[in-house]
């Protein structure tokens, strides 16, 4: 299956340093993968950099969700050269020239008449002979604007005599084309032009060779397109430049939506974003050109907007999200008014376009930045997006217009007030888009409201799709009003009473709240919507805490008994679980957490019940505490080096450190203690007197030791 990032690692002979190459997709089909040593990042380890010495292991794993076989063959160790810059002109040759319009013209970037090839044939060839071994990472082609190749190749050769075709295209459109080519290496290149234009042969006015850097991520192909052209045309990750979002849902139900500061709409974890773009006066405006404001509903619901301000004219983008979990849909409506004294003519784009809000540099679980749109389909007034995402124009447009990666940025066709005529398209690389437009006409004052609705979960209601043009306002009205209401209800339980300067901190505590459950996955509680959309125990039982002093027991209830399921027979609690399970890495500050959590739970409900329900888990808490603080309860411990770790937990890597060097944690140490003064209370409340004792003398002599503990490291210090 796609979504399967693939990690080549290799680890030096300590063991403890890692370097790796991480792939976004797993390829579907057959295919030669070549990894060159510059590609590999060092990922963690105490060497802090550089390059291993020797090798100790290698490591191939994919980390994503998919299921499916991988199969791996002719696996090869290769020397090689040591890399120089290429500093020589290449040889440029092609099948026919026109006169005053030679071959090697193609190389001057400056503006040009470039190359002409004469009009015997359509099949045309143009061959560039680097005169030694090259690496480089694709190519930059300026067509002629009558006379362009509508379908050519990209072939590659060593020996200038058996050619291998890496790269095709069979809907040009002259404009100026980015043939990406990760990994490329050859002495010889050609361009083998099949099909022109007018018939009249070929005319190139600029070819640029790009160096490796160019595409060996997508992410870099679409930076480097980015530089090209005006700022604002993409995300603002596309420029090195840091952005910021809030996420959209309802609590509990695992699928959410990112806004970001510049009003781009992410509409699931991984997938697309629908972007906005203006026309006004023939200027195209984007996020670049514009005033940004941004605000929540109400000043803290989970119902954020960001407003363009432009001249008199002002965008207003809102974000929400209705329907009981397993069956919610997101809302996006954009609301243009006029604010001045003229009739102003307005052409709206929204762009669906393959890119996250969340950026590339977010690689946790998942990787941000580029989302693959392989196919769109415009028919009625759905957008079905890889054949699985709909997009409801609730708003009917005007017009819809959608081209694979090899027409151009459909950004060029926004630049001049336009769209592509097809309505439905295909891309092999994941690189398609499309954009639904919208011609306003706005009388001084005037609003007009478009809404675009995005079922989470299939196709959605069939009411969406049954709604009138007619009706859809109204209807989209009432949605936004159920989902104030909701939200409203859900963070007031607990009133608090503070002066009206701390009105923003108010807010911002129920802010986060909001957050919290709609991180939320059904009873799993999870720090973040994306990289972090695991439940880790830690910060669900801190999360927890904050839930319960807002009123919030239900939540913590089922979360706690939910991650109960998920410990070991021997009493050990895994400190993450997600889709694939518990997560057994040794983090031992787990074990106490969780013996918090359900005391916790306890302090505020009194539900002796539920405390008498997970009093079994807790008791196995508690003996694998006392499993490995024994551990460190031996004479070896009793020595001056090794005194400090005396009567504590073992090493782990619950500092957030190196999976292969594991270190000991105060913190590990100050939840243990936590998790038994917890454990001996909850044991007198459930009437376990035996326990109740034995679990006291545990947590005095954990005291004990761990207070020695730290008075020695001072010492030592």
């Amino acid at each position: 299956a796609s979504n399967n990032p693939l990690e080549f690692k290799l680890v030096d002979a300590t063991g403890n340093n890692v370097w790796w190459r991480r792939q976004p997709d797993l390829p579907l089909e057959w295919r030669q993968l070549v990894i060159r040593k510059k590609h590999l990042d060092f990922a963690w380890g105490p060497a802090a950099g550089g390059f291993p010495a020797s090798l100790g292991a290698l490591e191939i794993a994919i980390t994503g969700g998919g299921k499916g076989s991988v199969w791996i063959d002719d696996l090869q160790w290769e020397a090689r050269e040591p890399e120089t810059p290429y500093t020589l002109t290449p040889q440029v040759q092609a099948s026919t020239s026109a006169p005053g319009h030679e071959p090697e013209r193609v190389l001057d970037l400056a503006p040009g008449d470039g190359w002409r090839s004469g009009v015997l044939s359509d099949s045309q060839w143009l061959l560039l002979d680097f005169r030694r071994n090259r690496e480089y990472g694709g190519l930059v082609i300026d067509w002629d604007p009558q006379d362009y190749a509508v379908a050519y190749e990209v072939q590659l050769s060593e020996d200038g005599q058996d050619w291998r075709t890496v790269y095709t295209v069979l809907r040009g459109n002259g404009r100026r084309d980015y043939i990406p080519l990760p990994d490329a290496e050859s002495r010889y290149l050609r361009l083998a032009l099949r099909q022109s234009r007018r018939g009249q042969g070929y005319g190139i006015l600029a070819l640029d060779v790009r160096p490796a850097a160019f595409s060996e991520s997508p992410q870099q192909l679409f930076a480097a397109m980015a530089q090209d052209g005006p700022r604002g045309l993409y995300p603002k990750y596309c420029y090195g430049e840091q952005t910021y979002w809030t996420v959209v849902g309802v609590d509990g139900d695992g699928r959410q939506g990112l806004l970001n500061e510049e009003g781009m709409l992410e509409v699931d974890k991984g997938s697309f974003s629908i972007e906005p773009f203006l026309v006004v006066d023939g200027v195209l405006v984007d996020w670049r050109r514009v005033r940004l404001v941004q605000e929540l509903e109400q000043g803290y619901l989970p119902i954020p907007s960001v407003t363009w301000g432009y001249g008199d004219l002002q965008l207003t983008i809102t974000a929400f999200v209705t329907g009981a979990p397993g069956a919610t849909v997101l809302y996006a409506r954009y609301q243009m008014v006029n604010n001045g004294p003229e009739r102003r003519q307005v052409n709206l784009f929204l762009a669906l376009r393959p890119f996250q809000v969340n950026p590339p540099t977010q690689t946790l679980n998942m990787v941000g930045g580029l989302a693959k749109i392989h196919t769109l389909d415009y028919q009625g007034r759905t957008v079905q997006v890889n054949q699985e995402k709909s997009v409801i124009a609730l708003t009917p447009p005007h017009r819809f217009g959608a081209m694979d990666f090899d027409g151009g940025p459909i950004t060029d066709d926004l630049l001049a007030n336009r769209l592509p005529a097809e309505t439905r398209v295909t891309d092999a690389q994941g690189y398609a888009a499309g954009a639904l437009q919208y011609e306003l006409e706005l009388p001084p004052g005037a609003t007009q409201e478009v809404t675009l609705a995005i079922p989470f979960h299939g196709a959605g209601p069939a009411e969406l799709t049954a709604l009138s043009a007619e009706d859809a306002p109204a209807f989209v009205q009432r949605q936004f009003e159920a989902a104030v209401g909701d939200w409203t209800t859900r963070l007031n339980r607990v009133e608090l009473d503070l002066p009206a300067t701390a009105a923003p901190v108010l807010n911002t505590l129920r802010s986060a709240l909001a957050h919290i459950l709609i991180n939320r996955d059904g009873p799993a509680i999870q720090p973040g919507p994306r990289s972090y959309a695991r439940s880790w125990i830690r910060d669900g039982v801190l999360s927890a805490a904050a839930l319960l002093a807002l009123g919030h027991t239900e939540e913590v209830r089922d979360f706690l008994r939910w991650y109960a399921h998920y410990q070991l027979p021997d009493g050990r609690t895994p400190c993450c679980v997600d889709q694939r399970g518990a997560d057994l890495v040794p983090e031992n500050d787990s074990h106490g957490e969780f013996i918090y959590g359900v005391m916790e739970y306890y302090r505020y409900t009194r539900d002796v019940g539920f405390l008498a329900e997970l009093w079994p888990a807790v008791v196995k808490a508690v003996a694998y505490i006392d499993f490995l603080r024994r551990q460190r309860l031996t004479p070896a411990y009793q020595t001056p080096e090794l005194s400090p770790f005396y009567g504590l937990l073992p090493e782990s890597i619950s500092h957030e450190g190196y999976a292969r060097r594991p270190v000991h944690s105060y913190w590990d140490d100050f939840f243990t203690l936590r998790g038994l003064k917890d454990a001996a209370a909850m044991a007198a409340v459930v009437g376990d007197d035996q326990r109740a004792a034995e679990f006291s003398a545990l947590r005095d002599g954990f005291r004990q030791d761990f207070y020695a503990s730290i008075a020695r490291t001072m010492a030592m210090h």
